[in-house]
């Protein structure tokens, strides 16, 4: 009964990790069809991994399975808000760089689950809002 037992954990363990990878790059592309403006981010698709994507930053992990560690897309023509964004799918992500696009609204209080982050830059858009203060900074 062990063996059966260690071997269904060994056999789901590498398909929970693939999840958060295929959960952070549906998440990513959720975000892509709310934007007005996508022509930059056409690597952006289901058939690659989102850390062959532009702007896309992967590290694997010590359990051998990737995680998105960085989001950077200064100067991409990026039109929209980032309500569409869900920032909880992003617990490794320790940089964030949007600036120079054309995003605008608020930032969404929610990006304070990025809890690993070290580098924002959102500077050079439209947001109107300040820094949610869940981002402790």
């Amino acid at each position: 009964m062990k063996y059966i037992l260690i071997s269904l954990f060994i056999f789901i363990l590498p398909l929970a990790q693939t999840t958060s990878l295929t959960s952070q790059s549906k998440t990513l592309l959720r975000w892509k069809s709310t934007l007005e403006n996508q022509n930059s981010l056409q690597s952006w698709n289901i058939d690659a991994s989102p850390c062959n994507w532009t702007g896309i930053t992967c590290r694997t992990t010590k359990r051998h399975s990737q995680v998105i560690t960085k989001i950077s897309l200064p100067d991409m023509g990026l039109v929209g808000t980032l309500d569409g964004l869900n920032f909880s799918a992003f617990p490794s992500v320790r940089s964030l760089n949007l600036s120079s696009n054309q995003l605008s609204g608020a930032i969404p209080s929610t990006a304070g689950l990025l809890s690993k982050l070290t580098h924002l830059d959102l500077s050079v858009n439209q947001f109107t809002d300040l820094i949610p203060l869940q981002m402790g900074f």
